[in-house]
């Protein structure tokens, strides 16, 4: 069974519907986590739907895991794929992270959006030494620090992983923390090889837009660069296991 699980907020309405008619035909089951949703969107189906208030609280990008362990009988799958509710993905976007998961007998997280820390981490958003974007192409398979759970794809063996201990320390910093649980259980993470604009924006880059993010910018990344240094001494990329 293939699972896709993404959390949203009623802000982000106008392009879940999308995202979602695109993602169901992919998988075997849908779960959306609806942070402070009051009615459920009538795109979704009863079954597909969480709402924070009946479950852990407004859990932010967190909640998009809130089925990796088991919960509400999300069990026994094969495949756990996290998704964002702003992202345009291809109609063979499931199948592609599934057989490039299968061909490393899923041995390693795959996914697309991906970054390599510099050393030592100084500043969570700039320390980068390499950053692919999901929009930009890739001509190889490229093993990474860290993936952006918005394009990621987990075998149910590939790693242990729990909500509480690994997804709540720091609000919406998910793509932090399954970097930092993989580095400790020494899983790889692997960026998959893809076209340009094989993945998209739906959501548009506005004034808006930007001004929420030079709101990050203003108030730092104290909080993921604090925990990206503890957490981890020395960030290591491992090595992708389909060339072991």
């Amino acid at each position: 069974m293939i699972v896709a699980a993404m959390a949203t907020m009623p802000e982000r309405s106008p392009y879940l519907e999308h995202v979602v008619e695109t993602i169901r035909p992919q998988v075997d089951l849908l779960k959306v986590y609806l942070n402070n949703f009051v009615k459920r969107p009538p795109f979704l189906e009863p079954d597909e739907v969480c709402f924070s208030d009946a479950a852990a609280g407004d859990l932010g990008d967190a909640g998009k895991f809130y089925w990796v362990d088991g919960r509400d009988g999300v069990n026994g799958y094969t495949h756990y794929a996290t998704i964002d509710d702003d992202l345009a993905y291809p109609s063979d976007y499931i199948a592609t992270l599934v057989k490039e998961s299968n061909a490393r007998n899923g041995k390693a997280i795959i996914g697309v959006h991906c970054s390599i820390f510099s050393d030592p981490v100084v500043d969570y958003s700039l320390s980068r030494q390499e950053r692919h974007t999901f929009y930009e192409p890739l001509s190889s398979a490229k093993p990474v620090n860290m993936l952006g759970t918005g394009t990621a794809l987990l075998g149910r063996k590939t790693l242990a992983l729990s909500l509480e201990n690994d997804f709540l320390a720091i609000r919406n910093a998910a793509d932090l923390q399954l970097a930092i649980a993989a580095q400790k259980q020494e899983v790889p993470m692997v960026a998959i090889a893809r076209p340009k604009k094989w993945i998209t924006e739906i959501r548009p880059w506005n004034e808006e837009s930007f001004s929420i993010w030079q709101d990050i910018l203003r108030n730092g990344w104290q909080a993921e660069t604090a925990l990206a240094r503890t957490a981890i001494s020395t960030w290591r990329v491992h090595a992708d296991p389909i060339s072991l």
